[in-house]
């Protein structure tokens, strides 16, 4: 089973696709790609329990594909994820917001008025999905507003600006919390954890030091599962990614098809034991 966000996802392109349904009819392995965009590790380890529950499906290998971005998820997207109901609550929250701001500019009122009460929605819409006290959602809208001023992701911004203390602990009990959730899985050998830098490391503008990987190699190396755990880490390798990898002017730093066939894919499946 290959899990992640859109970097998983796109191995459904056509030639990711192809490369993947050859290398499990030549191995004789049954193989599901079960990425989505915006996922991160919370999302992912509630995808592990629908997989069981209703689909009775029980993966012997996992590789699970962590992005960069996937910290910024977890903080900001997923923070108040509770078993199943992460789409629920999301998309609830979501629709009453966009409500809310619908009707007020719906209203007969001066502009001005009609952007106060915007305002003051959009930062109870935060506040609230968030779980932030004041202090900590008027932080994270003057840092909203920085990221897009600077023209960089909300995700990236978070590694530019450096990892707090707290944030690191967050994402490393909900790697955690994944990893013990996928071993209660009895049929489960292994996890192949996956990285790559972003064109934000690449440039320098990003320090390494800052980076999902680094997170990862900790949690690898210090979890009572690591004989179980791999971490393909393609930061430590420059030479395998570098910046003509990733599509021309994509922000978020996804790879291209001739990367993912040339060298990312080869060197994943290569890594993996199937014995």
């Amino acid at each position: 089973m290959i899990q992640g966000d859109s970097e998983a996802a796109l191995l459904n392109l056509r030639e990711n696709h192809k490369y993947l349904k050859e290398y499990g009819k030549n191995h004789a392995i049954g193989i599901l790609n079960a990425g989505l965009g915006s996922y991160s590790i919370s999302p992912m380890t509630v995808q592990l329990t629908i997989f069981e529950k209703d689909l009775k499906i029980y993966p012997s290998i996992i590789i699970a594909i962590i992005s960069q971005t996937d910290i910024g998820d977890e903080i900001f997207r997923y923070k108040n994820l509770e078993n199943n109901d992460f789409s629920i609550n999301l998309s609830s929250l979501d629709y009453k917001f966009k409500n809310k701001m619908l009707e007020n500019f719906k209203k007969r009122n001066l502009s001005t008025f009609k952007i106060i009460k915007y305002s003051f929605l959009y930062y109870n819409f935060f506040k609230k999905r968030l779980d932030l006290t004041n202090k900590e959602t008027d932080n994270y809208i003057f840092f909203r507003i920085k990221a897009k001023f600077l023209n960089i992701p909300e995700a990236f911004y978070l590694l530019k600006r450096g990892i707090t203390k707290k944030e690191k602990i967050i994402f490393k009990e909900r790697l955690n919390n994944y990893i013990n959730k996928a071993f209660k899985n009895n049929n489960l050998k292994n996890i192949y954890f996956v990285t790559h830098p972003s064109i934000y490391h690449l440039k320098g503008s990003i320090n390494n030091h800052n980076s999902i990987s680094t997170i990862v190699d900790e949690i690898v190396t210090s979890s009572t599962f690591k004989k179980k755990l791999t971490h393909i880490n393609f930061s430590k390798n420059n030479k395998d990614i570098d910046l003509n990898s990733f599509v021309e002017f994509d922000r978020f730093s996804h790879l291209t098809v001739e990367s993912y066939i040339s060298y990312y894919l080869p060197k994943i499946f290569s890594t993996i034991n199937l014995n």
